[in-house]
């Protein structure tokens, strides 16, 4: 039986074994974190293990998903339809006079089941500042910046070397998209020089470069006005404060926290471009966990990208806040094969920073 159930699994070997967590026969109430749902467990379906022969299958009445239980040797599994790792489930006994299911569309987890948000971690660009320029303004400013840097630091530079490191940036920019892994400003920089035969690619010099390029761009970004009250409101109510940002320049982001004021609240303030893996590998959001050593159930992520936000948090079973974005269509890239993964589902949507403590409030 239990090579049967490993061969319906997404990935082999993943099932979640409950000894001793029920008395069999008995009704049992079965708790799933389930993709769409991650930060709210929801009570999927009450069943009777008298029930359950080899395996039982049922669908969820509102969220119209399937799950297989299978009961053999005083295990009980569960498989949903969705594609992935599990999740895992929780399961408790109860009495014969509850209902097989609960008819009610705003279902609320057992209280004794429900985990507060401890920390709450935040993406930066579109999260806690936003753009204010024009982005091929600020890509010609940027490489006649590094242009100029590089003259008066006696290196002959063509255009086709600013073209190249620009190129390069883009094409990283796609790879890292596909892998997970950023392609930092710092490698692109130290391939154009070796492409063009450049001398002196000391860490330092680099640095000052790319200093100089960035300049331009920081210059671009403010904070939301509600950035730092927010922040302050959410220390001071007693949450841990963090951010992940995807970014290909880590002194860049330093620079953003130290210029607007968000330094003070964020710990620790993690970026791909030194991790150096990028949203939504779930080592860069398990970092930040193991960092402060909470469950991941008691995290929330905050941020704009449905895909590399909400659905990276749920990857590693974190709450995920979409911080919508009315006009910006840059931000709404999603996988085409992942269009349609419960995951991309937020557990909250808000339109303004200051609506955030309300929603963990309403989690407690």
């Amino acid at each position: 039986m239990v090579g049967f159930i490993q061969s319906l699994l997404p990935f082999p070997g993943m099932i979640r074994e409950y000894e001793d967590s029920i008395a069999f026969p008995a009704t049992v109430d079965v708790t799933g974190f389930a993709y769409h749902q991650i930060s709210a467990p929801i009570l999927f379906r009450l069943f009777d293990i008298n029930e359950i022969a080899s395996s039982y299958t049922t669908r969820d009445p509102f969220t119209e998903k399937c799950l297989t239980v299978f009961c053999h040797d005083n295990l009980l599994y569960l498989k949903f339809e969705f594609q992935g790792p599990w999740y895992q489930s929780r399961i408790k006994k109860v009495s014969k006079e509850e209902p097989l299911w609960i008819p009610n569309e705003n279902r609320v987890k057992p209280e004794s089941q429900s985990r507060p948000i401890k920390g709450v971690i935040f993406d930066l660009g579109h999260t806690l500042m936003n753009f204010h320029g024009d982005w091929d303004d600020v890509y010609r400013q940027g490489n006649e910046a590094l242009h100029d840097f590089l003259t008066k630091k006696g290196y002959s530079v063509s255009p086709e070397v600013i073209q190249h490191f620009f190129s390069r940036r883009y094409e990283g920019h796609l790879e890292a998209d596909k892998t997970w892994v950023e392609h930092t400003a710092v490698k692109a920089l130290q391939e154009t020089f070796q492409k063009f035969n450049l001398n002196g690619t000391k860490e330092g010099l680099l640095l000052d470069a790319l200093e100089t390029y960035f300049l331009p761009e920081i210059e671009n970004w403010k904070p939301y006005p509600d950035s730092i009250s927010t922040l302050e409101r959410l220390r001071k109510e007693g949450y841990r404060l963090a951010l992940i940002s995807n970014a290909t320049h880590h002194p860049f982001i330093l620079s953003c926290l130290q210029r607007f004021g968000f330094e003070e609240y964020l710990d620790p303030a993690v970026s791909s471009a030194a991790f150096p893996v990028r949203k939504p590998h779930p080592d860069i959001f398990l970092h930040v966990k193991n960092a402060w050593g909470f469950d991941p159930e008691e995290i929330a992520y905050v941020g704009d990208q449905l895909f590399f936000d909400v659905f990276g948090a749920h990857q590693v079973g974190m709450k995920g806040i979409w911080f919508k974005q009315e006009t910006d269509k840059a931000h709404t890239y999603i996988p085409e094969d992942l269009k349609n993964d419960p995951r991309l589902t937020p557990d909250a949507t808000i339109l303004q920073l200051s609506d955030l403590p309300k929603v963990l409030q309403s989690w407690k």
